[in-house]
C-alpha cells in the first residue's frame, strides 16, 4: 500500500484490527481519525506525524498510550474519547501548535503532562476523567478562550497562576471536590460562566473581574451562600440560579441594567430581591420554590417585562404595583395561596391590576379560556330558552 501522498486517513468500525503497519509512510498525513476499533492497543512507535494537524481517537478500549516519540509539532487539534485504558499523554509531546484539546471518558487518565506547551491552546475540554486530580501548575493558558470541565470527581482545584486573560467561556460541572476558583483568576474577558453540581463550592472569588460577563448560570451548589458584593454585572444579560439552598440574597449593589432574563429556582433561604435592582431591560422573570420570598421590589421597573412566572412561593403576598405595563404578555402564578387570593378573577381585590395581560394563568386555570367557556354556556342557555319559547 503506497501511502506517501496520504493526507487523510480514517479507520472506523474494524473490530479485528489490532495494529497499524510499522512501516506505514505517513509524512504527508495531516488528519488521522480512528474510531470503534476495540482490539487496537497502540499506534506505531516510528509513525511519522510531523505534518499531522488533526488527531481523533474514539472508542478504542484497549489503547493504553500514544507513542512517546510521536512528532506533534504541527498538531492543532487533539481529541480522545472513550479510551478507558489510556492513563497518560506522552511527557515530551510537542503541543506548541495545539489549539484545541478535548479528552472525554478516559477513566484512567490521572494527569496532563507537566511540561505541556499550551501557549496556542484556545479550547480545553475535559469530561468524565474519573482519576484526573489536577491540571498542570505551569500550564500556559494566556490564549485560552474556552474551558470546559465536567465529571472529574477527583479534581479539587484549578492552578492558582492560571492565566485566563483571554478566557471567554468557563463551564465547570460535576466536580464534587472542587471547593473554590483561583482568587487571582483574570476574568476580564469572561462572557459566560456556568457552574453546576459542585457541592463543595462555597463562594466565587471576591475580586473576580466580571465586567464582560453576559451569562451566569449556577446550578446545584448547596454550599454557595452568596455572590461577591462587588461583582461587576453591568453587561450581564442572563442570570440563572437553581437549587442553591444556602443562598439567602443577591448583592444589594448588583448592577442589572442589561439584565434581560432572571431565573431563580429552589433557593429556600432567599427572602427578597434587592430593592434598588435595575430591571428596565428585564424581559423574563421566573421564580420557583422560594418559600421564604415575601416580596418583590415595590419600585421594580416592568416596562420591558414580557413574561412573569411565580411558582411555589407561599409567603409572597403581592406583585409590583406598576404591573400595568403593556409589554407583559404572559403571567402565571402557581401554588402561591396569598397571590391566588389577591389576584383571582372572581374574588380577588387586585384582579384589575393584571386584567389587561393577554395570557394570565393562576393555579393552572386560564382565566380567558374560562371566560370563553362561560360565554359559550350563556349562548347555549339563550338558544335553549328560545327553543323552549
Amino acid at each position: 500500500m503506497d501511502t506517501q501522498s496520504l493526507q487523510y486517513l480514517e479507520i472506523s468500525d474494524c473490530p479485528q484490527l489490532s495494529s497499524l503497519p510499522d512501516n506505514m509512510y505517513t509524512q504527508s498525513l495531516q488528519s488521522l481519525k480512528i474510531s470503534n476499533c476495540p482490539q487496537l492497543s497502540s499506534l506505531p512507535d516510528n509513525m511519522d506525524t510531523k505534518s499531522l494537524q488533526y488527531l481523533y481517537i474514539s472508542h478504542c478500549p484497549q489503547l493504553s498510550s500514544l507513542p512517546d516519540n510521536m512528532d506533534t509539532q504541527s498538531l492543532q487539534s487533539l481529541r480522545i474519547s472513550y479510551c478507558p485504558q489510556l492513563s497518560s499523554l506522552p511527557d515530551n509531546m510537542d503541543t506548541k501548535s495545539l489549539q484545541s484539546l478535548n479528552i472525554s471518558d478516559c477513566q484512567q487518565l490521572s494527569s496532563l503532562p507537566d511540561n505541556m506547551d499550551t501557549k496556542s491552546l484556545q479550547s480545553l475540554n475535559i469530561s468524565d476523567c474519573q482519576q484526573l486530580s489536577s491540571l498542570p501548575d505551569n500550564m500556559d493558558t494566556k490564549s485560552l478562550q474556552s474551558l470546559y470541565i465536567s465529571d472529574c470527581p477527583q479534581l479539587s482545584s484549578l492552578p492558582d497562576n492560571m492565566d485566563t486573560q483571554s478566557l471567554q467561556s468557563l463551564y465547570i460541572s460535576d466536580c464534587p471536590q472542587l471547593s473554590s476558583l483561583p482568587d487571582n483568576m483574570d476574568t476580564q474577558s469572561l462572557q459566560s460562566l456556568d457552574i453546576s453540581d459542585c457541592p463543595q463550592l462555597s463562594s466565587l472569588p471576591d475580586n473576580m473581574d466580571t465586567q464582560s460577563l453576559q451569562s451566569l448560570d449556577i446550578f446545584e451548589c448547596p454550599q454557595l451562600s452568596s455572590l461577591p458584593d462587588n461583582m461587576d454585572t453591568k453587561s450581564l444579560q442572563s442570570l440563572r440560579i437553581f437549587n442553591c439552598p444556602q443562598l439567602s440574597s443577591l448583592p444589594d449593589n448588583m448592577d442589572t441594567q442589561s439584565l434581560q432574563s432572571l431565573d431563580i429556582f429552589e433557593c429556600p433561604q432567599l427572602s427578597s430581591l434587592p430593592d434598588n435592582m435595575d430591571t428596565k431591560s428585564l424581559q423574563s422573570l421566573r421564580i420557583f420554590n422560594c418559600p421564604q420570598l415575601s416580596s418583590l421590589p415595590d419600585n421594580m421597573d416592568t416596562q420591558s417585562l414580557q413574561s412573569l412566572g411565580i411558582t411555589d412561593c407561599p409567603q409572597l403576598s403581592s406583585l409590583p404595583d406598576n404591573m400595568d405595563t403593556q409589554s407583559l404578555q404572559s403571567l402565571y402564578i402557581r401554588y402561591c395561596p396569598i397571590l391566588r387570593q389577591r389576584y383571582n378573577k372572581r374574588t380577588g381585590p387586585d384582579w384589575g391590576k393584571i386584567a389587561h395581560i393577554p395570557h394570565c394563568e393562576i393555579d393552572l386555570i386560564d382565566h380567558y379560556e374560562e371566560d370563553e367557556d362561560s360565554e359559550e354556556d350563556e349562548d347555549g342557555q339563550e338558544q335553549k330558552d328560545e327553543v323552549e319559547d
